[in-house]
């Protein structure tokens, strides 16, 4: 089984068509950086031509990224959630599926899960967020499109600060230096 193979079916999930829709993307593996200890391959989409089909919709206000720094740079305790392939979290309907069809060399597939590089997913990502933090967000977690944060002084806050939305995320915690 190539790595093509591989990464179709274990990162997103796709079957393969038997008839293929006439609108497709090219797909390519990107090499891993230098630095990660763990050499992965990653599948790309090209997907130039269907964001030139997608019709304009409003934008998710994302907050200024200085205003989350300001509110962030006081706190001495931090927790970063990390979203780990979160746009992929997201499931595709069919009609948006057929548009998010790909071919490799081996063969052509959907794409079942919501693509990094579409010029919706931020919109659609960030929107299902905000819904899942809904009350919290810019209060005591802060996000900025797949990475969010929680802060405080003291270990009892930053702890009641984690939200509980059902989703599985994975913590790390980060103690500066200052106390």
């Amino acid at each position: 089984m190539t790595q093509m193979v591989r990464e179709c079916k274990y990162r997103v999930s796709l079957p393969t068509l038997p008839d293929p829709p006439a609108f497709h993307c090219p797909a390519i593996l990107m090499k891993p950086h230098k630095e990660k200890d763990k050499p992965e391959y990653r599948m790309v989409l090209n997907l130039k031509n269907l964001n030139k089909l997608v019709l304009p919709r409003s934008n998710f206000p994302l907050p200024p990224a200085a205003d989350i720094i300001a509110k962030l740079s006081f706190k001495k305790l931090f927790i970063t959630l990390d979203h780990t392939l979160g746009f992929y979290q997201l499931v595709l309907d069919e009609r948006s599926s057929k548009l998010c069809s790909f071919h490799t060399s081996e063969a052509q597939y959907l794409l079942c899960r919501l693509p990094m590089g579409s010029s919706m997913s931020v919109h659609a990502y960030c929107s299902t967020m905000a819904k899942c933090y809904e009350g919290i967000l810019h209060r005591t977690i802060w996000g900025y499109v797949d990475d969010f944060w929680t802060a405080s002084n003291t270990f009892e806050e930053l702890v009641l600060g984690v939200p509980n939305c059902g989703n599985q995320v994975y913590t790390d915690l980060l103690i500066t230096g200052n106390s």
